[in-house]
C-alpha cells in the first residue's frame, strides 16, 4: 500500500506542467485523461493531423513548375529531337548568356552512348565536347561502365583574380584560355 503512495506521488510529480493543458475545453474524466506521455504525444498528433492543410506554391514556383512539367521542355533539352537536343549554360561565369546544340545517341539505356555538345555565348566564349560511354549488357549486373571523353574551349578573356581569401580586385588579370583535353 504504501509503495503503491509512492509511485502515484512520484508520477504526479513527473507529469509534465503542460499535460493538463493538453485537453482544452471540458474537464476530462478519469478515464479519458492519458496515462502516459506516450499517449498525450498520441492525442496532440491526432489534433494536429485535423488542422493539416496541402502546400502552396507561390505564383512564381507555380509558374516554373508547370513549365518543368510541360513536354516541350523536357523532349528540347534532354532527349530531344532525332537526339538533337538544346543547350542552355554550361559556360563557366562571366561569358554570358551561353546557349547550343546538343547530339545524343543511346539514352534509353542501351550498351553505347554517344554524345556530342557544342556552345557558345553572347561574349564569343566556345566549348565543344564529345563522350562515349561504354555500358555493360543489359543481361549482365555488373555496376561498372567505361567511357572516352574528348574536348576543346576557348575562352576569350578569363578574369583572374589570384588564389586566396585575400585577393584584391586591383590583383585581377584577364587572359585567353584555349584548352584541348582528352580522358579515359
Amino acid at each position: 500500500m504504501l509503495a503503491r503512495a509512492f509511485l502515484s506521488l512520484a508520477v504526479v510529480a513527473g507529469a509534465p506542467a503542460g499535460a493538463a493543458a493538453a485537453w482544452e475545453g471540458e474537464e476530462p474524466t478519469l478515464q479519458d485523461k492519458p496515462q502516459s506521455r506516450q499517449e498525450i504525444l498520441i492525442e496532440k498528433r491526432r489534433r494536429k493531423m485535423q488542422e493539416l492543410k496541402p502546400e502552396e506554391l507561390s505564383k512564381w514556383e507555380n509558374v516554373l513548375v508547370n513549365y518543368e512539367k510541360k513536354p516541350i521542355f523536357q523532349k528540347l533539352t534532354v532527349k530531344g529531337y532525332g537526339g538533337f537536343r538544346l543547350l542552355i549554360g554550361g559556360l563557366p561565369q562571366g561569358s554570358g548568356f551561353a546557349y547550343g546544340v546538343g547530339f545524343i545517341n543511346g539514352l534509353d539505356r542501351e550498351t553505347v552512348r554517344f554524345t556530342v555538345d557544342a556552345r557558345s555565348s553572347t561574349r564569343l566564349y566556345e566549348q565543344l565536347e564529345t563522350m562515349a560511354e561504354f555500358f555493360p549488357a543489359p543481361a549482365s549486373d555488373s555496376p561498372f561502365r567505361a567511357y572516352v571523353k574528348a574536348g576543346y574551349l576557348d575562352y576569350r578573356s578569363h578574369n583572374f583574380f589570384g588564389i586566396g581569401n585575400f585577393t584584391r580586385d586591383e590583383d585581377e588579370t584577364t587572359f585567353r584560355l584555349e584548352q584541348r583535353h582528352a580522358s579515359a
